[in-house]
């Protein structure tokens, strides 16, 4: 079957994807003309395919219109610290969090001007406002969020391929006030009212089930967990919880089976199935996912009403130019890709797959659709998330049909919750049973030994390659006829790329990376010899820096196992963060001071409550890790005073290189370590508290002999780092690198030269150094 429209497809997104990495030029565009030229003038001399010649307007097209809708987006030159007057829209559905509500907001005027951009408003949580309600608004533009540290998202670049430009917060002295009700589209305030009557309905069964609930049918995952959230992707069922073409597939299901009970033909079921498809789209804030499938879906559906056989992949190509023609950036969102990968996957190895798997049996479809997807899915999903779920092929065939009932009996309650949240609660009360039973059997698959294992980061150039040669296999002709051959390739190529070469491909080299978290420590040692230790870690009560700073780092690492975590002292910025690295990640061994027990005493309870060893230090104590020693400067068992007075003093060496990690000790501190040291000399010193003045030790310093100097600091009010310790830096010509300024500074140890090189993450800078 000949696909132009698919060609043309390849040719827009080939074009939105260059558009990104280099800028259109007089003659970029001219070379595609005549490029275009030549084409119609080859068809005239030759048999030419005729839609190869609409391949380079639609790449030239694409290229134009990714430029024109990406230079599209409004700025606004938000000043931090500063209230800004506004007044606009709620464009897109409240997001109730845990202490405040999410708002999708289009301005209409900022400080009395008229402009028009749209953000993210934080306003209070039980502030009521609805999709369409018009605001005046007073709010404070919060930090970018942008991605500090490897392998950690990128909040900001995903708000912009959004079309969100700023975060601005209405909370501690802002304020946002009602205007009017009552505006927006039309259709997203029908989807929004009967989103509004469903959740009524959902309150009034157990929360638990009906944020299950929730995840399965809308896509709404606030009410999870971080420990269902993790077991959702060890176990491969993520995807379950954002509203897709497996949700969409169940829509047209029931659709299906309410016409058949008054006995209409597929032309009339068409009649159904359009505004059915159109609501539930709106009903999930046309989630592209949704708004992908439920056209394709029509599509199809439209097409063999008519008697005409359906090609599901020139569905999946208008499908995609109706979104991406919409907002192009859509194509740079990791739901979108899943999606798309994920429904291409089956259409492309399904028909392979009936081949290899000629007999028939009972759930052979949901079996080979299931595997289809998969075989694309889990290369992409490993690239995005580090994780490879072993038991995803298992947990996914039962996982889908219950999704399904989970579905059906939601959308029964979606069409009774308008007229009675009572009755809609009906069917919530089985659906909730379902969900629940669908996470407690993925609790339990995750105990089981190799159920997953984190991948770790691996290049683009991989990910593509295995896609490559995956997509190549089911056309190879020596293959075609060998059933247990073709299986053995595809098995082989995934487990190429899932497996975790890092782990046999380790350097030999010594590398420490200084992550950055804000006001706090938090460092990752890498021994040559493959341990992971931490040298402190920081947080706060709650478990956002774990979650969105330190865990990502990890995992973008490939840890799966902690073999030590050294503990500096546990003021919060140092060790808030450790009761959670012990829930997500086998800790083996933790260390503490002696002289700090009273203060260490509730985290040693949770290390050895999670089955980690404590064991507590003094001065003069020294460890051999993987080739690295650790020598414990400070303190001694008997030193006494408050707990940054006990802090931790550690000097890490390998072979001539040596790192000085300080915690938050004081001058003082450092004058008694100097008098009972006699070499104190350091490649790279940590300076100490965060570059407090209680630090600023000259003649501490100058003994240590330091080539580079490391603050871990962050926003705060403290007056961190101090100018004079700054000030005597740059005066002795030392490099200092701050995790504020600089994001992840990495030190990597080359034996072989006996050098070392910094690397910093954001700030892009690049030093090598000779030790001797």
């Amino acid at each position: 079957m000949r696909r132009p429209l698919v060609y043309c497809f390849a040719a827009f997104i080939s074009a939105l994807i260059l558009s990104r990495y280099f800028d259109g030029s007089f003659y970029f565009y001219a070379l595609f003309a005549i490029a275009g030229l030549a084409v119609i003038f080859l068809r005239r001399l030759r048999k030419f395919p005729l839609c190869l010649c609409f391949l380079i307007p639609f790449f030239l097209f694409g290229f134009c219109y990714s430029d024109f809708r990406g230079n599209s987006l409004e700025e606004y030159p938000w000043y931090p610290q500063e209230y800004y007057e506004l007044t606009g829209w709620v464009t897109g559905f409240p997001s109730q969090g845990e202490n405040s509500l999410s708002l999708t907001f289009t301005t209409t005027t900022i400080q009395e001007e008229p402009k028009e951009v749209t953000v993210l408003l934080i306003c209070e949580k039980d502030a009521g406002f609805d999709y369409g309600d018009f605001l005046s608004v007073k709010a404070m533009p919060l930090l970018s969020g942008e991605e500090a540290n490897p392998g950690n998202f990128d909040f900001s670049s995903y708000q912009r391929e959004k079309g969100i430009t700023a975060t601005l917060s209405a909370l501690y002295g802002g304020e946002a006030k009602l205007i009017e009700k009552g505006g927006g589209n039309l259709i997203l305030r029908i989807g929004y009212y009967l989103r509004q009557e469903f959740n009524e309905a959902l309150a009034k069964i157990p929360t638990d089930r009906g944020g299950i609930i929730a995840g399965l049918f809308l896509g709404d995952t606030t009410a999870l967990d971080q420990d269902t959230l993790d077991t959702l992707s060890q176990t491969g069922i993520r995807h379950a919880f954002c509203v897709s073409g497996l949700h969409v597939g169940f829509v047209v299901l029931f659709v299906h089976l309410l016409a058949s009970l008054f006995h209409l033909k597929r032309r009339g079921v068409l009649l159904f199935l359009a505004p059915a498809l159109l609501l539930y789209a709106a009903v999930t804030g046309f989630y592209p996912a949704v708004c992908r499938a439920s056209i394709m879906s029509f599509l199809i559906y439209a097409a063999t009403a008519q008697g005409r056989p359906g090609d599901g992949f020139s569905g999946l190509a208008l499908a995609g130019f109706i979104i991406l023609l919409w907002r192009p950036s859509t194509l740079w969102l990791a739901g979108f890709q899943l999606s798309f990968v994920a429904m291409f996957s089956i259409l492309y190895f399904l028909p392979y797959l009936r081949k290899i798997v000629r007999k028939d049996f009972p759930g052979k479809d949901a079996l080979l659709v299931t595997i289809a997807a998969q075989i694309l899915m889990l290369p992409l999903i490993a690239y995005y998330f580090q994780t490879v779920s072993l038991i995803s092929l298992f947990i996914n065939t039962i996982c889908c049909s219950l999704v399904g009932g989970v579905v059906v009996l939601a959308l029964c309650a979606l069409i009774l919750a308008p007229f009675s949240s009572f009755i809609a609660a009906a069917p919530l009360v089985l659906a909730g049973i379902i969900a629940e039973a669908i996470i407690k059997a993925a609790h339990f698959l995750t105990t089981i030994p190799l159920a997953y294992y984190y991948r770790g980061a691996f290049p683009l150039s991989l990910l593509l390659l295995c896609f490559l040669v995956l997509i190549i296999i089911p056309r190879i002709t020596l293959l075609q006829h060998r059933p247990l051959l073709s299986a053995a390739a595809i098995v082989s190529v995934m487990l190429i790329t899932l497996f975790p070469w890092q782990i046999i491909n380790k350097d030999n080299n010594f590398t420490i990376t200084f992550l950055s978290v804000g006001e706090g420590d938090c460092a990752y040692i890498s021994t040559p010899e493959g341990n992971n230790i931490l040298i402190d870690a920081a947080g706060e009560e709650s478990q956002s820096t774990t979650i969105n700073k330190i865990r990502p780092f990890l995992l973008h690492e490939g840890v799966n196992t902690l073999d030590y975590i050294f503990l500096s002292h546990t003021d919060e910025d140092h060790a808030a963060s450790l009761p959670y690295l012990l829930d997500f990640f086998k800790v083996e061994k933790t260390v503490f001071t002696q002289a700090g027990y009273y203060y260490n005493d509730d985290y040693k309870a949770k290390a050895q409550a999670a089955g980690a060893e404590v064991i507590t230090v003094e001065t003069g104590d020294s460890f051999t890790i993987g080739g690295v020693d650790f020598e414990i400067l400070y303190p001694d068992k008997e030193e006494v005073g408050t707990d940054n007075a006990l802090s931790m003093v550690l000097l890490v060496s390998y072979q001539d290189f040596n790192l000085l990690f300080t915690g938050d000790a004081d001058k003082d501190i450092l004058s008694q370590i100097l008098t009972e040291n006699q070499d104190l000399k350091a490649d790279v010193l940590k300076i100490p508290h965060h570059g407090s003045a209680t630090g600023y030790n000259q003649d501490f310093y100058r003994e240590t002999q330091v080539k580079t100097a490391v603050i871990s600091v962050g926003e705060n009010n403290y007056g961190h780092p101090d100018y004079e310790i700054l000030n005597y830096f740059v005066n002795n010509d030392i490099p200092i690198y701050r995790t504020d300024l600089d994001g992840a500074i990495t030190v990597t140890f080359n034996q072989e030269e006996d050098s070392f090189t910094v690397d910093t993450y954001s700030s892009h800078k690049h030093r090598e150094v000779n030790i001797n």
